[in-house]
């Protein structure tokens, strides 16, 4: 799993499973897509350490290669992408709506 950690919620604790990568001059959105692209999901899948838990080295991290277009471009593919899973996310909470519109009419209806 990816995320981006809020300033407010750092220092954070982390162990073998959890890595924190800083970001000093490129665009946090940009590589939070970049590291949930299917490139990236296949080097981890590859070049995992195999165990109980699967786990990624810093050496292994730092093997890993991400395009870095300009900032301004970082900016607007991350802008688009965080637009686009914010309109999924709308269009998920009204389908679960509507889910559950779904299924108070059919107990309605099959109630005598």
């Amino acid at each position: 799993r990816v995320g981006i950690i809020k300033k407010d919620n750092l220092p954070a604790n982390t162990n073998q499973q959890i890595s924190i990568i800083r970001v000093k001059k490129d665009n946090p959105q940009y590589i939070l897509y970049a590291l949930k692209t299917y490139k990236v999901k296949q080097f981890i899948e590859s070049d995992s350490t195999i165990g109980a838990q699967p786990a990624l080295s810093l050496w292994q991290i730092e093997a890993l290669e991400i395009p870095l277009p300009s900032l301004e471009e970082q900016e607007k593919i991350g802008s688009f992408f965080k637009q686009l899973d914010d309109t999924i996310a709308l269009h998920q909470r009204k389908l679960d709506l509507l889910k559950q519109q779904k299924k108070g009419f059919l107990q309605k209806m099959f109630v005598s």
